[in-house]
């Protein structure tokens, strides 16, 4: 619902194909992090213990937030940037992301519902918002290029780390 309604908002304001342009790359941002969502609900217990919850929980919503944030975010990528009023949108979604970010954790921990889910999508959209935002930033060229680095840093240690395991795993399976 969020989705189509940013969708409408911005056809009634922006170009219609702008404004396609945007749901292309909003949507399935949109998508994978409700993928993200679905794939971690297993992991909706407490860090203590190993009962799932019966609900989210409030900081749990708020992430899930600001991971939708972040994906309205990132349908700007695509499209030129954007002008007047409009062209404080993409600002106002990184910042409601960060403030998102500051509160979920803490509103998690003063209503005991801090899971294990909650710091998985915690991490996910903390890189996914950072990338977004290094991109967007060098495109309206306000960093140089070399700085979406630091917005693929996350990726790459992860993807790092990961194949130095499976290299590790294959040296000690032929022992």
């Amino acid at each position: 619902a969020l989705l189509i309604f940013s969708y409408l908002a911005l056809a009634m304001h922006w170009s219609f194909a702008h404004a396609q342009l945007w749901a292309a790359v909003a949507a399935p941002t949109s998508l994978y992090a409700l993928w993200l969502l679905r794939r971690g609900l297993p992991n909706n217990h407490r860090q203590s213990d190993r009962q799932l919850l019966s609900r989210l929980g409030i900081g749990n919503v708020l992430t899930i937030l600001r991971g939708l944030a972040v994906a309205l975010l990132a349908g700007f990528l695509l499209v030129p940037r954007p002008d007047g009023l409009l062209a404080w949108v993409p600002g106002l979604l990184y910042i409601a992301a960060i403030t998102a970010d500051y509160f979920d954790g803490y509103l998690a921990r003063i209503t005991n519902q801090a899971t294990a889910l909650g710091a998985d999508l915690d991490m996910e959209f903390d890189a996914l918002g950072m990338l977004t935002a290094t991109l967007l930033a060098s495109l309206y060229g306000q960093v140089p290029a070399w700085y979406v680095a630091v917005g693929l840093a996350r990726y790459l240690f992860v993807e790092s780390a990961l194949c130095a395991t499976q290299k590790h795993i294959r040296l000690n399976s032929n022992f």
